[in-house]
């Protein structure tokens, strides 16, 4: 074990959680939690469940140790830290993946629904906390605020050099209307904006009861002041806005990205902003977290152009993270205490059928053992290494065996023997 993994181990915790006497012999979930979540929380919900779990919580654990261990597990719950290949959910014996946060892109979705694998995720959590996000991204650019704040604490005051622009009377484009995206809608309102979105899978009475207008995405990209993207990264959404849409965007639009870096192409993105078609870019997602140092954003970034840059901070607020633990809580819970009901409905099934065969079962077993006792009475072979044993179907009667006699091929395979040494 490397020192990465002994430092992992020594920061794993194991909790025991149970809403009843663990007497009563209720059933046992294992679940491991790989990455940092507010784990109190997350153990309290459990622990109001008819289920017992137990939960070994290990932030940051490496690959390699997580590919060992995982096969112990009943349930695993992540962030987007943690990667799910095939590879691993094939050594698993995983029932749950519980994602705290959106998006499915470091979990092997495929894999999983094969290996019939229920994956959850929790966008809702911190729904709210990605939106603060977006208006405080779209405040910074328009207003220049990141240029006036270096430029000061250096010693310049640059007033007049960041003249910028306000929210009010401008175009929103909406590309994704789901959930963080229709919330961006709501509470645009507050800014007087005009809005407008695209998202294929949504209709036009949801976008009416958000005050939306659907349009098509090259229609949104023409008339679009201030441009943010909510979509899931999908094979459909793979490089959605590339180099012809990034020319059909207005000159001097301002765009914020906290979906997932791999929607935009990002060498059409960086030509753009240093022509100065994109007027400010921020994003809060990238590739490959943390991202290189010589990440073109980021060297756009440090040589002054309007870039922010965070490093993934859209649910890193208090309430987002307890929120998160909570509802992904009650979602492990659910399952769980649902699938161990289903669970107790076969039980009961197969105890009626078994109820109903019983008594024949039952006069089987009398004329098997009368057989087998026969059988060892007329046998003149005695042996010290005979002994006994247990017919399953009636286990109080004990039938005699030998390692080394063969039974007759008439004789039932209850009675072959069984080598007690």
């Amino acid at each position: 074990m490397g020192r990465k993994d002994e430092k992992n181990r020594r920061h794993t915790h194991t909790f025991i959680l149970s809403s009843v006497p663990i007497v009563t012999m209720a059933p046992q979930v294992n679940m491991l939690v790989t990455d940092p979540i507010e784990i109190d929380v997350f153990a309290q919900v459990l622990r109001e469940s008819t289920t017992r779990f137990a939960i070994d919580y290990c932030p940051n654990i490496s690959a390699t140790e997580l590919e060992r261990i995982i096969h112990h597990y009943d349930g695993v719950v992540l962030r987007s830290r943690t990667k799910l290949p095939r590879t691993i959910l094939e050594r698993s014996h995983l029932h749950y993946i519980g994602r705290a946060g959106n998006g499915y892109d470091n979990i092997d979705v495929a894999a999983a629904q094969e290996l019939g694998i229920h994956v959850d995720t929790c966008p809702e959590g911190s729904t709210q906390s990605v939106v603060e996000l977006v208006f405080g991204l779209f405040i910074g650019l328009a207003r220049n605020i990141v240029p006036a704040h270096t430029a000061l604490i250096q010693g310049r005051w640059e007033k007049e050099n960041n003249l910028g622009h306000e929210l009010a009377g401008k175009t929103l484009g909406i590309i994704g209307l789901g959930v963080i995206g229709s919330e961006i809608a709501l509470r645009s309102h507050s800014f007087d904006m005009q809005l407008i979105a695209h998202d294929p899978g949504k209709t036009s009475p949801h976008a009416t009861a958000l005050g939306v207008s659907l349009v098509s995405l090259d229609e949104l990209l023409l008339r679009s002041d201030y441009l943010t993207i909510n979509v899931r990264l999908t094979q459909d959404t793979y490089s959605l806005i590339g180099r012809r849409e990034i020319a059909l965007v207005k000159e001097g639009v301002y765009v914020v990205n906290t979906a997932r870096e791999q929607v935009i192409d990002m060498p059409a993105l960086v030509d753009a902003i240093k022509g100065g078609k994109v007027a400010g870019y921020a994003t809060d997602v990238f590739e490959t977290e943390p991202p290189a140092y010589a990440h073109p954003l980021l060297e756009l970034a440090r040589d002054g152009y309007p870039v922010i840059v965070t490093p993934h901070l859209g649910a890193q607020a208090t309430e987002a993270q307890r929120r998160i633990a909570e509802n992904l809580g009650r979602k492990t819970a659910t399952f769980f205490d649902a699938l161990a009901e289903r669970h107790k409905r076969k039980k009961r099934k197969w105890g009626e059928r078994l109820s109903m065969t019983q008594p024949g079962l039952v006069a089987a077993g009398v004329l098997v053992a009368f057989l087998g006792i026969a059988y060892a009475i007329s046998d003149p072979h005695r042996c010290d290494q005979e002994g006994w044993d247990v017919n399953y179907l009636l286990p109080d009667v004990m039938v005699r065996t030998c390692p080394h006699r063969s039974v007759p091929g008439n004789i039932p395979y209850l009675f072959q023997k069984k080598d007690r040494r």
